[in-house]
C-alpha cells in the first residue's frame, strides 16, 4: 500500500504557487495562495500575490483588501505599498491614496517607481470633480447662497495644495466672480498668483481679500511676502508685523519680518523675531541666515558664525548660508576657511558672481594676487550689470598697482555703469572709480608713472585708499629719492591694527611686512578713515559720551604705535607714520558744538600721534600742517577729490613737513 504524500509546508505551498502563477496557471496558484491563507490568514506574500492575480482578472476590488493585508503585515516591503497606492487609485478613492503614498515616504518609500505613483495620483485629479465645481458655482441653486459651500473651499485648497496652480487659478476666480464679497475666493486667487509669479496680480487680490478678511493673519503674511519679494521693503514690514500682531504663528513670517528689520538696522528687533522663528521651527534655516546677519552687524561674529554653520547643516546646498558664512571668518580673521566656505558656495550655485567678488576681495586680504586676480575675472564674466561692476573696479586697481596704465584705464571706462547705480552696496566702488580716474589723469598730466629710474630705492607706501596717491611717485626722504609703491590695505583703520582682537587687516598688514624685503622703509597712510565724522573716533564719542574723546584717541594711537613698532621689529624695517589731513567735512552737517569738536579732533590726533611716533623712533609726516589753513579747516590747495591728497601734497610734506626723533624738524 502506497503512503499517502506529506503535506506541503508553507514555503513549499508558496514557492509552487508562484510557480503556477509565473507559468499562467492562475486557477492552481489561487488555490494554492487560498490554501496557505486558512493555515496563515495574514500571510503577506500569500495576500499580496492573491491580490497581483485579482488584478490580473480585473478584480480591483478583490484585490483591495488583500493588498491592504500584505502591507499590514510587512510594511517594510516597498512593492506591497506600491502595489496598495495603486489599486486605491484604480478603485477612485484618490485622496486616501495619496495619504497612504505621504505614509509611505514618512517611512523612507522613494525611488522612480514611487515618483511615477506620485504623478499619476497628482495628474488624477479629476477633471469631472473641477467640471462639478463650475457647475456648482453656477447653478441657480448656489445663486441663493452668499458664500461658497464646504465642498468647493475644500476642492479649491486641494488643488493648491497639490501646486496645480493653473486649475486653482481657474476655479479661485469662478469664486470671486460668484462670491465677489467673500474673502477666500480672494485669498486662495492673491496666493496663486503669486506662486505664479504675477506678483503685482497677486498683491492686488491679497489687498482685496484684506478689506473683507481685516482680522486674517494668513493673508497679512501672504501679502508681506508679495511685497518682500518685489523689495518693497516697508510695506512687507508693515504686512508682517500686523501678521503677527494678529497671531500669526508660522516661523516664514518670524524669519521674513527679521530680514525686514534688518535690513532698517533695527538688529535688536530682528534677533528677537528670529529666535520666535526658531521656537517654531528650530532647523528653519532662513531664521539662522537672518540671524547670523543681525549678529553680524552687531559686530557679534562669534555668534554670527555659528548661525551660518547650523544653516548649513541644515541645508548644505544653500549657497547664500555658505557665503555668509564666508563672510563672517573674512571679518574674524580667519581668511583661509573664509576661502573654503566661499568655494563652497560656488559648488553650490557657480553663477554666483558676488561670492566671487567677496572671494577675490578675501585673496587681497591675503595677500595673494593671482587669487584675486582670478576671482574678480570671473565675476566680471559672470555678471557686468551689478556684482560684476564692483569686481572691475578692483581689477581696475590692481591694474594701476602693477603699473599697467593703460589696462587700468580701459577696464575702469569698461566699468563706467557703477555710476548709474543707486544701490548702497556700491558705494564704496563709486567713490574708488571716481578717485582713481582723477590719479590717472594727474599722472597722464604729469608724465610722472614709473618715471623714475629703476635703481632708486624703494619706498613702500602701506595703507587704505591714501596709499593709491603716493603710487608711482618719486619723493626726497632723508636726502634720497625713493620710489612710492603702494601696498593696498582697503577700509583699514588704527583701530583695526591696534585693538587686541585677530581680523583681516591684520593678516594683511603682517603679511605685506613679510613679503617686504628686510629693513625696507615704509611709509604707513593709516588713521584717516579713524577720523571721519561718521565712523571711527567721533562716531564712537557720539555713542558713548560718557566716554573721553581724548581718552579714546589716545587709547586708538597707543594700540596702533605698539602693533606696528612690533610688526616692524620682526623684519628690521623702518618706518615712517603719516599724519591725517585737515578736515574737509562740511561742518554744517554737524551741530555748531560737535563741529567744533570735529575740528579739534583732528588736530589732537595729529598732534597725539606725532608726539608717539617720534617718542618711538618713528620718523612723522605732518600732512596735517600742510592742508591747514590756519584754523584747523582744509586749505583744499593740495586735495585731489573731497577726502584724498594730489600726488604732490605728498611729494610737498616729504620736502617740508618729515620729522624724525633726533632733530624734530624735516629730515630733507
Amino acid at each position: 500500500m502506497t503512503a499517502a504524500p506529506a503535506p506541503l509546508t508553507i514555503n513549499e505551498a508558496l514557492r509552487q504557487a508562484i510557480a503556477h502563477h509565473q507559468a499562467g496557471q492562475l486557477q492552481n496558484a489561487e488555490r494554492l495562495y487560498r490554501a496557505i491563507l486558512q493555515t496563515q490568514p495574514r500571510h503577506p506574500d500569500a495576500n499580496h500575490n492573491l491580490g497581483v492575480l485579482a488584478m490580473q482578472v480585473k478584480q480591483p476590488a478583490i484585490a483591495l483588501p488583500l493588498f491592504k493585508t500584505a502591507l499590514e503585515a510587512k510594511p517594510d516591503q516597498q512593492q506591497y505599498w506600491l502595489s496598495y497606492i495603486d489599486v486605491l487609485a484604480q478603485t477612485s478613492q484618490h485622496d486616501i491614496a495619496r495619504q497612504i503614498l505621504e505614509q509611505g515616504r514618512k517611512r523612507g518609500l522613494r525611488g522612480a517607481a514611487v515618483d511615477i505613483l506620485a504623478h499619476k495620483l497628482n495628474s488624477l485629479q479629476s477633471h469631472d470633480t473641477l467640471d462639478l465645481a463650475e457647475n456648482a458655482m453656477t447653478t441657480k441653486e448656489t445663486a441663493t447662497y452668499k458664500e461658497p459651500t464646504p465642498q468647493e473651499i475644500n476642492l479649491l485648497v486641494a488643488l493648491f495644495n497639490q501646486k496645480q496652480y493653473e486649475k486653482s487659478e481657474h476655479l479661485a476666480r469662478l469664486m470671486t466672480e460668484r462670491f465677489p464679497y467673500h474673502g477666500f475666493g480672494w485669498k486662495v486667487l492673491g496666493a496663486v498668483l503669486k506662486q505664479m509669479g504675477c506678483l503685482e496680480d497677486a498683491i492686488l487680490s491679497m489687498q482685496k481679500a484684506i478689506e473683507l478678511l481685516p482680522d486674517d493673519a494668513e493673508v497679512h503674511g501672504n501679502l508681506g511676502n508679495a511685497y518682500w519679494e518685489l523689495q518693497q521693503i516697508s510695506e512687507a514690514e508693515a504686512c508682517y508685523r500686523r501678521a503677527l500682531e494678529l497671531g500669526h504663528r508660522h516661523a516664514n513670517i518670524h524669519s521674513n519680518f527679521a530680514a525686514c528689520l534688518n535690513k532698517r538696522k533695527c538688529h535688536k528687533e530682528a534677533i528677537a523675531s528670529c529666535h520666535a522663528a526658531l521656537q517654531i521651527d528650530p532647523r528653519h534655516f532662513g531664521a539662522y541666515i537672518n540671524l547670523g546677519n543681525a549678529l553680524m552687524e552687531q559686530r557679534r561674529l562669534i555668534e554670527a558664525e555659528a548661525c551660518y554653520r547650523r544653516a548649513t547643516e541644515i541645508k548644505p546646498d544653500y549657497a547664500e548660508a555658505h557665503s555668509n558664512l564666508g563672510s563672517v571668518l573674512s571679518e574674524s580673521g580667519k581668511l583661509k576657511q573664509a576661502v573654503l566656505a566661499y568655494e563652497t558656495a560656488i559648488r553650490c550655485q557657480p553663477s554666483m558672481a558676488e561670492t566671487y567678488t567677496k572671494l577675490g576681495n578675501v585673496f587681497r586680504f591675503l595677500d595673494q594676487a593671482d587669487g584675486e586676480l582670478h576671482a574678480h575675472q570671473k565675476a566680471l564674466a559672470l555678471d557686468m550689470k551689478s556684482t560684476g561692476l564692483d569686481s572691475a573696479v578692483q581689477l581696475a586697481i590692481r591694474f594701476y598697482l602693477d603699473g599697467a596704465i593703460e589696462q587700468s584705464a580701459n577696464m575702469r571706462l569698461a566699468c563706467g555703469a557703477i555710476m548709474a547705480t543707486t544701490d548702497p552696496k556700491h558705494k564704496q566702488s563709486r567713490v574708488y572709480w571716481e578717485f582713481l580716474g582723477k590719479l590717472l589723469s594727474w599722472h597722464q598730466e604729469h608724465h610722472s608713472f614709473r618715471s623714475s629710474s629703476p635703481e632708486r630705492e624703494i619706498l613702500y607706501v602701506v595703507g587704505e585708499s591714501h596709499s593709491l596717491n603716493a603710487h608711482g611717485i618719486t619723493v626726497r626722504y632723508r636726502g634720497q629719492e625713493m620710489l612710492c609703491a603702494a601696498q593696498w590695505i582697503p577700509g583699514c583703520k588704527q583701530w583695526h591694527l591696534g585693538n587686541d582682537r585677530p581680523n583681516k587687516y591684520k593678516y594683511q598688514f603682517e603679511a605685506i611686512f613679510a613679503r617686504l624685503p628686510r629693513k625696507s622703509t615704509i611709509f604707513l597712510t593709516i588713521g584717516e578713515i579713524d577720523c571721519r565724522q561718521d565712523e571711527g573716533i567721533f562716531h564712537t564719542w557720539k555713542k558713548s559720551p560718557e566716554k573721553s574723546l581724548n581718552g579714546i584717541v589716545h587709547s586708538t594711537i597707543g594700540g596702533y604705535i605698539r602693533y606696528i613698532d612690533e610688526i616692524a621689529s620682526r623684519h628690521e624695517h623702518r618706518l615712517i607714520i603719516g599724519g591725517v589731513p585737515a578736515t574737509n567735512t562740511p561742518l554744517e552737517v554737524l551741530a555748531a558744538n560737535d563741529a567744533k569738536l570735529f575740528v579739534n579732533l583732528i588736530h589732537t590726533f595729529n598732534q597725539a600721534l606725532k608726539n608717539a611716533a617720534l617718542t618711538s623712533g618713528i620718523d612723522f609726516l605732518d600732512v596735517y600742517a600742510l592742508t591747514n589753513r590756519g584754523d584747523g579747516i582744509a586749505n583744499w590747495q593740495w586735495y585731489i577729490d573731497s577726502n584724498h591728497l594730489l600726488p604732490s601734497a605728498i611729494v610737498e610734506a616729504f620736502d617740508k613737513h618729515c620729522y624724525t626723533q633726533s632733530t624734530g624738524t624735516s629730515t630733507s
